[in-house]
């Protein structure tokens, strides 16, 4: 499992054949250990698949979980405990969400393919959706089921200019298998509202 961030852009397109350019220890770090698979590869004969995930979601199994800091966790937590969501930046950002639960079907049916191997693959939904977009359906899925409006904020003081498309192409995914994603933010939010709860 690698990540994204390896290829150091925020904006555009991003296919596999993209220049990786990682900018941070989290990035290169992901890379120093794509390319010791490939090395093992090439000296043993191991085989491998690498997957570079986008931004995963989905309902924590438990409270206990050290993943609150994620983005749609923490958006769901503000909306529960705070009755508000607050970003700390202007909601612009573009990011590709990809369900939990089609992460794990995609590499299950990519690995029980033995034909694929030594290969690459792009995991995520293929479209992006803005910070601000991400928040307002966690305000709307807390709408649903409590039948109340919380308020959504952005962040006035941050006048960073993000860019205004991404495309984290997952072709090479949807041709292997057939690949479709899965948008489950309210439900999952929902889950997570009743996680909270307890």
């Amino acid at each position: 499992m690698s990540t994204f961030h390896v290829y150091g852009k925020d904006g555009g397109l991003i296919t596999e054949k993209s220049n990786p350019a990682p900018l941070n220890d989290y990035a290169i770090t992901h890379f120093f250990a794509e390319e010791y698979v490939k090395m093992f590869s090439a000296k043993n004969g191991m085989p491998y698949v690498i997957f570079r995930l986008s931004n995963s979601y989905g309902c924590p199994k438990d409270t206990h979980t050290s993943k609150w800091y994620l983005l749609f966790n923490d958006l769901c937590k503000q909306a529960v405990l705070q009755k508000q969501i607050a970003l700390r930046t202007n909601g612009s950002a573009l990011r590709d969400f990809i369900y939990m639960n089609d992460v794990c079907i995609s590499m299950e049916k990519v690995l029980e393919k033995e034909a694929i191997r030594n290969e690459l693959f792009n995991l995520g939904a293929g479209s992006s959706l803005s910070l601000l977009e991400i928040a307002n359906l966690v305000a709307a899925a807390y709408k649903e089921e409590y039948d109340s409006e919380i308020p959504v904020k952005t962040n006035p003081a941050d006048k960073t200019s993000y860019a205004t498309t991404l495309v984290f192409n997952n072709d090479k995914l949807k041709t292997t298998i057939g690949f479709q994603p899965s948008f489950c933010f309210k439900e999952e939010a929902k889950k997570i509202f009743k996680l909270l709860e307890k």
